[in-house]
């Protein structure tokens, strides 16, 4: 063979090869998979709050509802978004009509404008096993003590450290004795370095005159106050606080009916008064214990 024709031969199956690859289909690419869309986490509109102290007294506005013995306390409170909710609070309390305890029941709003948080609502208070109240043959206090109260309590953050508030409550008719009652307080919280909080409260109550039957009386008013700090740990807080009021002994046992003011220390109450008071609580919230 001559060596043009073998060169002619070599040109030709060469270019055979290049026109069967230019005709061969292309592979195709693969395509990547798309990624997983984010998972979205539901968040339910509802909440639960819980908590339990105990306390070296039970006091109420000043006066002691544990004829000034310890007392403890727990609650639960359900929560929809953030703003309604519904309270339940049991505390143990030594009053003269000997109830088994004390259950607050309540309702209401918090809604929030700015700085400013407003809790809105009512608290019905529960005595269950009261019975009547009577001396020398005269009821003094009626044997069904429950009764209701209507309550505004606004909050002013002034900074992230300092915030004002108010309380006003009424009442048609306390503990059932057809004296109406009025509370009214400004407080005063300021958050403070190593999980301290201050705070403190000056309040006045105004009474009403009881119904007929109780004698038509009208009760004291008098002022209370009280200051403190807090100390927080997690979900424990220890309180230390002052309290006092201006009532006289004699003004305690009227509101009272202690008991003692009845027999042993004639018209006179040692429920009311300047005291000191320890509280140890704990309080938990269901949606900070799933983070």
């Amino acid at each position: 063979m001559s060596k043009s024709a073998l060169l002619a031969g070599l040109a030709a199956v060469l270019f055979a090869g290049s026109a069967m690859a230019a005709d061969a289909p292309e592979k195709k690419k693969k395509k990547k998979a798309a990624a997983p869309a984010p998972v979205v986490e539901q968040v339910s509109p509802f909440d639960f709050a819980f908590g339990a102290s105990v306390k070296s007294r039970y006091l109420s506005r000043g006066i002691s509802n544990s004829a000034t013995n310890p007392a403890a306390a727990a609650y639960g409170e359900v929560r929809y978004n953030e703003i309604f909710y519904a309270n339940v609070t049991y505390n143990t309390d030594k009053l003269p009509q000997k109830p088994t305890g004390e259950v607050d029941l309540s309702v209401g709003a918090r809604p929030v404008l700015g700085n400013l948080t407003t809790d809105i609502g009512a608290i019905y208070y529960w005595y269950p096993g009261s019975s009547i109240n009577v001396y020398g043959g005269t009821p003094v206090m009626p044997g069904n003590i429950n009764y209701v109260e209507g309550y505004v309590k606004p909050v002013y953050a002034v900074t992230d450290k300092i915030a004002l508030g108010a309380n006003l409550y009424y009442g048609p008719s306390f503990g059932n004795s057809g004296a109406y009652d009025v509370y009214t307080s400004g407080t005063v919280k300021v958050t403070l370095p190593y999980d301290l909080a201050f705070s403190a409260e000056f309040g006045r109550q105004f009474f009403g005159t009881t119904k007929a039957s109780l004698g038509s009386v009208k009760l004291p008013e008098y002022n209370t106050w009280n200051a403190g700090f807090t100390y927080t740990y997690k979900q424990a807080s220890l309180d230390l606080r002052y309290s006092g009021t201006d009532l006289s002994k004699a003004d305690c046992a009227i509101i009272t009916s202690d008991p003692k003011s009845l027999t042993s220390t004639p018209g006179r109450s040692k429920w009311c008064g300047n005291t000191f008071l320890a509280t140890l609580a704990v309080d938990f919230v269901y949606s900070e214990l799933k983070k």
